[in-house]
């Protein structure tokens, strides 16, 4: 019969993957988090200027600002053209400000880099509206 020890047993269930998205389920709200999975899977999708377009065309800060929309996409075509097309993503926990206020990290795996897109969520009279979204590549910045 096998034994297995429970040192052994320990360091499997550490080495497992975790699955990120499960772990911020608690820090942000689920309608606020669906706005950045819908962007996410569309990017992944290859799908840049549709995923850009759900956000900024729902808020009506963002629609009015000229150029944004335009400078957004142009900005996610550069990556992927230097990059590669995105191939997954995952949540990583970020940071609250009281109750009306979520700041979310996903990682986006390109096929040769990684990187961070940040989501800020405001709490407004209609609901949750992504505030902020851009994203970087510059790893050190992020620990």
């Amino acid at each position: 019969m096998l034994r297995l020890s429970p040192i052994i047993l320990a360091v499997v269930a550490y080495a497992a993957p975790a699955h990120a998205v499960d772990s911020c389920a608690a820090t942000i709200p689920p309608e606020a988090a669906a706005k950045a999975k819908a962007f996410l899977d569309l990017l992944v999708a290859n799908k840049g200027a549709e995923a850009v377009s759900g956000v900024l065309d729902a808020n009506p800060i963002w629609s009015a600002k000229i150029g944004a929309k335009e400078q957004m996409i142009g900005q996610i075509d550069a990556a992927t053209k230097a990059y590669g097309k995105p191939t997954k993503w995952e949540a990583v926990c970020g940071d609250a400000v009281g109750t009306m206020a979520f700041r979310e990290y996903y990682l986006v795996q390109y096929h040769d880099v990684i990187t961070r897109w940040e989501f800020d969520f405001a709490r407004t009279a209609t609901g949750w509206q992504i505030g902020y979204f851009g994203f970087n590549d510059q790893i050190p910045t992020w620990f």
